[in-house]
């Protein structure tokens, strides 16, 4: 067919140029493409270019052009079309972070932790962009043969569809579960269970990411306790707390307080010099009454020993003294028995050493009166070396 033009070209009878205004509508872009291409001025013209200053563009020019447009795929723009979107290493890590789900077949699993994290890493897809998209990769992160995989294929089809209803259904098959709520009694129980350590006194520990003095580090778990506690506003469990504390650090503090904001402070504000030295002085005093003590067990050894040594065999010198007499007629046997005479090795003499020894013990150890508290009181004593000596010591 030929197609009518302005311009002294004139376009002959041909089927395969034909204009694309002539066919079916096509897409805004295709018609975008129809429009006459925009003219350029004249060269070397010293006017501004005006609408008979410019050439028209063949009509056979355009057609091609057109026709050649037909060939490429309109859901992708020209100069992309060797450009398939790949995944970005943003986009792999983000989808590798989410831990397949099992549903019930996994105990260590937290359902509400497994939705959050999946959100997370389609926040940061760059390839998701729909609902639809965003539920087909939930599918893949559902262990196959799980239980979890045997709900999502029963959902409804709306559920399906729908980001929102398939999250409704999801948490009404696997509720967040609830967290147990302490009572002001166990957070009190808490409190009174804290303890800092005597070994720990002047060292550096991390807390929260933060290296701070242990002292400090137990003042802060004490203040956050007694507020769930609701005890900060009085002076309640102070003193029993204050009693577990070690001994170098009740030195330093006062006996009583107000509330528990005035006692944390002062503990976090103790110095830690004189803690230093507190521990050192208390861990020399330590070793001197190990010393002692161990100098008391073994003068006591000593003493034990030697009296093992001492022997009391009774020694028997002639026992008998046997006299036959014999007459014609008959055989008499006289015995005549003269008494045991015992005879005993005495003892070596006790040194002074020993009996100063003696009086330590005495003064270490209370002697009790033979009464009921008394008998308790000594028994007491008899634990106590058990369980620091040993059984049989």
């Amino acid at each position: 067919m030929s197609a009518p033009h302005t311009g002294t070209n004139t376009l002959g009878t041909d089927s395969n140029f034909q204009l694309l205004s002539d066919q079916e509508p096509q897409s805004p872009q295709d018609v975008a493409l129809t429009r006459p291409l925009p003219p350029s001025p004249r060269p070397n013209s010293p006017q501004s270019p005006t609408a008979t200053d410019f050439s028209p563009v063949p009509q056979a020019f355009q057609s091609l052009l057109q026709q050649i447009l037909l060939l490429v795929p309109q859901s992708q723009p020209i100069g992309s079309l060797h450009t398939q979107p790949q995944p970005t290493r943003r986009n792999r890590k983000a989808m590798t972070e989410v831990k397949p789900f099992h549903g019930e077949d996994s105990t260590m699993e937290n359902p509400q932790d497994f939705i959050k994290a999946f959100n997370r890493a389609m926040r940061e897809c760059t390839t998701i962009s729909t609902e639809y998209e965003k539920i087909e990769a939930l599918a893949d992160y559902m262990v196959g043969g799980s239980a979890v995989e045997e709900w999502y294929n029963a959902l409804p089809t709306d559920c399906q569809l729908s980001w929102d209803k398939l999250r409704y259904a999801f948490d009404q098959r696997w509720p967040p579960i609830q967290r147990a709520a302490k009572t002001t009694k166990d957070y009190e129980k808490e409190l009174l269970d804290l303890t800092l350590a005597e070994e720990d006194i002047g060292t550096i520990k991390t807390k929260s990411g933060v290296q701070a003095w242990t002292h400090v580090i137990w003042a802060e778990g004490a203040l956050a306790l007694e507020k769930l506690a609701k005890v900060e506003k009085s002076a309640v469990l102070i003193w029993q707390v204050r009693e577990k504390l070690p001994e170098m650090v009740r030195d330093l503090l006062d006996e009583e307080y107000v509330n528990w904001e005035m006692f944390t402070g002062a503990v976090k504000g103790l110095s830690t010099g004189k803690l230093k030295e507190g521990k050192a002085k208390l861990e020399k005093r330590r070793k001197d009454e190990e010393a002692m003590e161990w100098r008391v067990w073994a003068s006591v050894s000593d003493i034990t020993s030697r009296l093992q040594r001492i022997s009391i065999t009774p020694t028997i010198r002639n026992p008998t003294n046997m006299v036959h007499t014999t007459s014609p007629t008959t055989t008499r046997f006289a015995v005549q028995q003269r008494p045991r005479q015992q005879v005993y090795n005495t003892a070596e003499p006790v040194t002074e050493a020993q009996r100063e020894a003696l009086r330590l013990i005495i003064k270490t150890y209370e002697q009790h009166p033979p009464t009921t508290a008394g008998r308790q009181a000594h028994q007491a004593q008899v634990t106590q070396w058990t369980a620091k000596h040993g059984e049989n010591t």
